[in-house]
């Protein structure tokens, strides 16, 4: 079985580096509430919503890249959502200043890759809790930590 295929559609090279940044996806029961931390690369230009000029060829190239990766690393996470809060932390190389709306936005492949793997049923049950960003100039990421959203 040609799993590098299974697993990215591209190189070996390219499935090995998902795979390792899997290991990177933790999952915890706390206080009978389970949640997990994803980390992520930040997400491509391409899949920011305001961006114009790119080929739509381009653009869904990097789309489906986030998707894969979330699904690669989020496949080895055990449990699921029903009702997922999901907070977030960017961190870029500089502390410019980041739209918060638009950075949601520039997730929903990645989301959708999330859902693809099993941790939810369907992305309209997501929440968004605090999205928050900082600065890390030698490892760019978004930290991802999705908790189940408690019952009333």
């Amino acid at each position: 079985m040609n799993y590098d295929r299974l697993i990215t559609g591209r190189t070996v090279a390219q499935g090995i580096l998902k795979l390792k940044a899997a290991a990177e996806a933790t999952t915890r029961a706390e206080h009978g509430h389970h949640s997990c931390e994803i980390t992520l690369p930040l997400p491509p230009r391409e899949c920011h919503p305001n961006t114009s000029g790119i080929h739509w060829a381009r653009k869904a190239k990097a789309k489906k890249s986030q998707r894969e990766t979330a699904w690669a690393i989020a496949f080895h996470v055990r449990g699921n959502f029903e009702q997922p809060i999901i907070a977030a932390t960017f961190y870029g190389k500089t502390s410019h200043k980041k739209d918060r709306d638009n950075s949601i936005a520039s997730l929903k492949s990645a989301i959708d890759g999330l859902v693809d793997a099993g941790l939810f049923a369907d992305d309209s049950l997501v929440r968004w809790g605090e999205i928050e960003f900082d600065k890390d100039a030698a490892n760019p990421r978004v930290v991802l930590r999705i908790v189940e959203m408690k019952s009333k």
